[in-house]
């Protein structure tokens, strides 16, 4: 409350002193129409006067920090790093709140186009059972697993609540500030239709029908995305990476005539490979994540795993070097015998987060696909029984006595929930406890209530059936496309590392003659392969966690990609370094 009160007073100044050049901002970049669009519950007066205070707020801390680096005069890595951080502070500030708009209405877009087929074909079976959108906004509005159209049905709700009027009037009203063409045309379809008395249904199977022959376009164009993000990772990382090893140890030799410890600072490097790469590949996964369509399963108790596993990586951490000598290096002392324990403990530490997340992900994702494929043989079980005229609950019943595979177990349980005359949801509920996939459980959630809404007739159940299959195909072919994208991120790391101790390898044993006649350190020559060497485990850790985010369409495939990759160049390194460091 006392951070509402404060943030409330701070609007109220912001609005007196910056009103006309905020509404000004707001203007200029046109975000009056995307605050609308977002849902953002702003008038874009406040927000405009918003971004200028907030702005001058951050532009006198940024000049705070400059000021500070100025007087205290840290070394020239700590120096840059608090100018840099002075002089972006503001101009970050200021680009979170233009773009903030614009992110969340892409957020309420992407996710309402991803669910739109599933709403489509939701609303099309009830139309069959003479039940309006209303009701099934209603539906919507109470399930959490329509994240997009629940947030719709709720402002659909809030309208209807607050203004009144028809169902109709509030759906248009909502249809003509949504950020989605696609969903515009089609509610503004089902209005045009209902209003002029046309065949509902018939158009509602239409647009389903359209829906879905558009998948293939749609899941053409998120491959092709999905690669350049993978292309634009590979060439930064890879590219990069390698230019700046050979640009430093030729740095060395070009400004002192030998490659001396004095004329080598690997900060640029480090943060480069510690700082940069982490931070590409998050921006990487985010946009690979709002690509994808939200068909997977909650994996939250996996991440939650490598959180815990990565708070507690540095104790494996700290004990590997302790025991092999790794240590050593923090006093600026190196040799083989540092090099290899420091390696070998990074590589522990990552794997400490990766390995037990990855056997987590894999003990949860069991059998999980081949149960996304035998619901809809369930579901076209259940339609054939209900066309030979039973009842709708004696249907799923007859349908489970037949071999679904790893199915079995859930629509056993249904079945025996149903006789024993408990109310489908709640037997849907209890048979579906424990499964985690979000398709299986929106074909289920169909499936009830085309029983309890709309009525269940034979109809619907065939729609149901043909819907699921079409679903179905396009997720089979999603995955089995991406799954192409696994093998770039392996060629990378082990390009990385295989090239990278092999250009290392021929500066130790073939040193090019420089002026003077000087020689090359062997202290910076440790200095510099432990360096690069750290810097190939952590790539290939990152790229194994993007590969399994694109390829796998989830960062729980990305735990063991990492685990592999960075069990391959650990043996990479190992062997490099005792083959050819002297």
């Amino acid at each position: 409350m006392a951070k509402l009160r404060i943030i409330d007073g701070l609007d109220r100044v912001f609005v007196l002193l910056f009103d006309r050049i905020g509404l000004s901002i707001v203007r200029a970049f046109e975000l009056d129409r995307a605050i609308v669009s977002a849902m953002i519950r702003t008038n874009p007066r406040i927000y405009g006067a918003r971004i200028v205070g907030y702005t001058l707020i951050a532009l006198l801390i940024g000049a705070a920090i400059v000021g500070v680096s100025l007087l205290v005069r840290p070394n020239i890595a700590v120096f840059v790093i608090m100018v840099l951080t002075g002089m972006l502070l503001p101009i970050a500030v200021f680009s979170i709140f233009i773009t903030y708009p614009v992110m969340a209405m892409s957020r309420r877009k992407r996710l309402v186009e991803s669910e739109l087929p599933f709403f489509a074909s939701y609303i099309s079976i009830m139309a069959r059972g003479g039940v309006p959108i209303s009701k099934a906004m209603e539906t919507f509005r109470k399930t959490p697993l329509f994240k997009g159209f629940r947030l719709e049905a709720q402002e659909f709700f809030r309208k209807l609540g607050l203004f009144g009027g028809d169902p109709m009037t509030t759906l248009e009203e909502i249809s003509s500030h949504h950020p989605s063409q696609i969903f515009r045309d089609f509610v503004l379809g089902y209005v045009i239709t209902l209003r002029t008395g046309g065949d509902i249904v018939r158009y509602l199977e239409a647009r389903v029908e359209e829906f879905f022959r558009k998948q293939e376009d749609m899941l053409r164009q998120m491959i092709q995305k999905l690669g350049v993000y993978m292309e634009l990772y590979m060439v930064t990382s890879i590219v990069g990476g390698l230019g700046l090893l050979i640009l430093f140890t030729s740095a060395g030799w070009v400004q002192t005539g030998r490659f001396a410890a004095a004329g080598y600072d690997p900060t640029i490097l480090i943060l480069f490979n510690f700082v940069g790469l982490p931070l590409l590949s998050t921006a990487i996964i985010y946009g690979a994540h709002t690509t994808q369509s939200r068909w997977g399963f909650e994996l939250r108790d996996v991440i939650y795993l490598a959180l815990f596993a990565a708070i507690i990586s540095p104790l494996p951490y700290l004990l590997v070097i302790l025991t092999t000598g790794g240590y050593q290096a923090f006093s600026g002392i190196y040799t083989k015998q540092t090099i290899l324990g420091q390696v070998l403990g990074v590589a522990i530490a990552l794997l400490t987060v990766s390995t037990p997340a990855w056997i987590a992900y894999r003990r949860a994702a069991k059998g999980l696909r081949a149960l996304e494929r035998y619901v809809a043989l369930y579901i076209e079980n259940v339609s054939g029984l209900r066309k030979t005229g039973l009842p709708p609950e004696r249907c799923f019943i007859e349908a489970a006595k037949k071999e679904h595979g790893p199915l079995n177990p859930v629509v056993r349980r249904l079945a025996a929930a149903i006789e024993m005359g408990i109310d489908m949801e709640e037997a849907a509920k209890r048979s579906l406890y424990g499964v985690r996939s979000w398709l299986v459980r929106v074909i289920f959630r169909l499936a009830i209530d085309a029983v309890k809404v709309g009525g269940g007739s034979p109809e619907i159940f065939y729609l149901l059936a043909r819907y699921t299959s079409s679903i179905m195909e396009a997720y089979e072919r999603l995955r089995t496309t991406l799954r192409i994208y696994v093998f770039l991120p392996y060629i990378g790391a082990i390009l990385f590392a295989v090239t990278s101790t092999i250009y290392l390898s021929l500066v130790i044993v073939r040193p090019l003659t420089v002026i003077g006649g000087g020689g090359i350190d062997i202290a910076t020559i440790y200095r510099l392969s432990l360096m690069a060497s750290l810097a190939s485990i952590m790539n290939a850790w990152i790229m194994g966690i993007v590969a399994g985010k694109i390829s796998g369409l989830s960062v729980g495939e990305g735990f063991k990609h990492a685990t592999i990759l960075t069990l391959i160049a650990t043996i990479i390194i190992w062997i490099f370094v005792q083959l050819f460091l002297p």
